[in-house]
């Protein structure tokens, strides 16, 4: 696996800062082994929740949390993430192991958790083979086209596929509705983070998917 491809942190935002001293003493009363005050650096990546590497002597931990600013009310779940992955953890060794969940937001001003580190690759754009792997519909041997992945969902899980085009609209609505909710954080102030602002652009392309979809024009698996 080439380092160029493994996400590394760096210096904390100052906007997206918090009090390592608190965090510390809060996990350090329900993880044994945790000596001294951790390193913080945080990764950039990721549009979502913030997070961030706890580093320990011999030990690195991860924690996430939501952004600051305005969040839709059901978004930025920290307690439903630490949920589903610790539902995972037992069936998929994918999964780093869950430590900790803080729903007392004095410590750093929101809900946390922390997690285990795991060392792996993050699958995105700029790795070459996965601009290779996006291009759906595909020859490439051995990738399925959308109208094998759809056959397949159906075979497996038994359930009818007729309405397609409801879910393919309603998925990409609903990704309109996340990357709206993100710029509106940018736009306000809530992060200054410059990946954000031209996420604006987007919205309009993903209209214009669902009505392709829905005008049946985007209808096409193969």
């Amino acid at each position: 696996m080439k380092p160029e491809f493994i996400d590394t942190p760096g210096q904390v935002r100052d906007e997206d800062a918090f009090d390592a001293t608190a965090v510390h003493e809060w996990l350090s009363a329900r993880v044994d082994g945790l000596a001294d005050t951790p390193v913080v650096r945080q990764f950039p990546g990721g549009a979502s929740n913030l997070t961030y590497q706890l580093s320990y002597p011999g030990r690195e931990l991860i924690l996430r949390r939501p952004p600051g600013g305005h969040r839709a009310a059901s978004a930025h779940d920290m307690r439903r993430e630490f949920r589903v992955q610790r539902g995972l953890k037992p069936v998929f060794p994918y999964v780093p192991a869950m430590l900790a969940f803080c729903a007392d937001e004095s410590v750093i001003g929101s809900e946390f958790y922390v997690m285990e580190k795991l060392e792996g690759l993050i699958l995105r754009r700029d790795i070459p083979f996965i601009q290779r792997l996006r291009r759906q519909p595909t020859h490439v041997p051995g990738m399925r086209t959308r109208a094998e992945i759809i056959e397949y969902y159906s075979r497996t899980t038994g359930l009818p596929v007729h309405n397609w085009t409801f879910y393919e609209v309603y998925g990409l609505f609903r990704l309109a509705g996340v990357i709206q909710q993100l710029y509106r954080r940018f736009r306000d102030g809530g992060t200054h983070n410059p990946v954000f602002k031209d996420y604006w652009m987007f919205v309009g392309y993903l209209e214009w998917r669902c009505k392709q979809a829905m005008n049946g024009s985007g209808r096409s698996r193969s």
